[in-house]
């Protein structure tokens, strides 16, 4: 219960202090709006949203549901807001779709010109929809099917059923094409992560050694344990509320839905995990605000620009190039990476994150008892 308090008691002390808030949980929400804004082409207009819906029929033999579907595809109220391209090869839509010439492949079966309107026992010829991982690409089809669905409703008016399904069929790109929205997203992620561990853990720490407040702590019944535990807890609740967020906002931007999947939230998690080591070394190690809040400055601001977050690191120059191998951000970030390219996750993108924890782990436990000895 005791301990129940004292983490309750630090999340409110970490929520009172704007500048924790608005560089935590606010920055980097603002920050990956303007990213994309500027570098993405985010077009918040309604007078240009374009869906782009490539048509494809198995049979290109005129039919008359195929005529009705063409003409309803020629109107131009309909062209306002689609862009149609037809196929003659399914396989040249497949790489427009994968190349995001196109957002959807609509896909008309052979028989799709044989439906019988008058007898409803006859299978259903089946529309696929093929998409890929973008939202984009979802909302695409959804609205697409909402047009099939209108034009089924007007046979319904006329006493005739259309029996049409439509089945979506998702369409894994394998990281072809360069998407800027997937690409900084899991950067902004990581810089929030790197936020916490390298500055607010180690300059919090810091701080409540200077106020004494770690003293009063051990005076009581609580174990140093429970104070450790208690601290990770506050801080990691702010962390976990820029992330919230920042995936409130990537629901409505131009973002890969693969960043719900359970293999990019498992190792998000484990990112968050890892870059615990930065903010425990820091903190066993300087015992001032102002040497900390300096020495967390010059390991935030290098560890960010040399791990590729916001632009490649590849062509870096070969004098700070051996800090991009051993930075830890550098694997974490291209790790959520080739998830959302669909890509399996390399075991040195769990490896060196994992040797810095490590190493931040045992240097603190060493520093942790003479620092609080310090204190009693």
């Amino acid at each position: 219960m005791r301990w129940f308090k004292l983490t309750s008691a630090m999340i409110k002390d970490n929520f009172r202090q704007f500048d924790s808030v608005f560089w935590t949980i606010i920055f980097p929400s603002i920050f990956l709006l303007f990213f994309i804004s500027i570098f993405g082409n985010v077009q918040n207009n309604e007078e240009n949203i374009e869906f782009k819906v490539g048509i494809y029929y198995e049979n290109q033999d005129i039919g008359i549901l195929k005529n009705i579907l063409n003409n309803v595809f020629e109107d131009e109220e309909f062209k306002k807001t689609f862009k149609i391209s037809k196929y003659e090869n399914f396989e040249k839509s497949l790489e427009d779709l994968k190349e995001y010439n196109i957002d959807i492949i609509a896909y008309f079966p052979e028989d799709i010109n044989k439906v019988n309107f008058f007898n409803l026992n006859d299978d259903k010829p089946i529309i696929k929809i093929y998409r890929t991982q973008k939202s984009y690409s979802k909302i695409t089809s959804e609205v697409f099917s909402s047009v099939l669905n209108e034009i089924n409703l007007r046979f319904n008016t006329m006493g005739r059923e259309l029996n049409i399904e439509t089945d979506y069929i998702y369409l894994n790109t394998n990281n072809e094409g360069f998407v800027y929205e997937d690409f900084i997203f899991p950067g902004i992620l990581m810089m929030a992560i790197l936020t916490v561990s390298i500055f607010n853990l180690p300059l919090n720490f810091v701080d409540y050694k200077n106020r004494g407040i770690i003293k009063r702590v051990f005076v009581t019944p609580l174990k140093m344990s429970h104070y450790f535990y208690s601290f990770l807890i506050s801080n990691f609740s702010i962390l976990f509320l820029a992330i919230i967020l920042l995936y409130f906002e990537a629901s409505f931007l131009n973002i890969s839905t693969l960043i719900f999947n359970y293999k990019f939230i498992f190792f998000l998690l484990y990112c968050c995990i890892t870059a615990l080591s930065f903010g425990l070394i820091i903190a066993s190690f300087f015992r001032r605000i102002g040497t900390a809040s300096s020495v967390s400055n010059i390991v935030y601001f290098i560890t960010i620009f040399l791990s590729g977050l916001y632009f490649p690191t590849k062509e870096i120059t070969s004098f700070v190039r051996w800090y991009v191998y051993i930075n830890p951000a550098t694997y974490m970030v291209d790790g959520l990476r080739n998830i959302l390219s669909g890509d399996s996750i390399g075991i040195i993108n769990i490896i060196v994150p994992a040797i810095w924890f490590l190493i931040g782990l045992i240097l603190f436990s060493f520093n942790f008892k003479r620092v609080m000895s310090d204190e009693k």
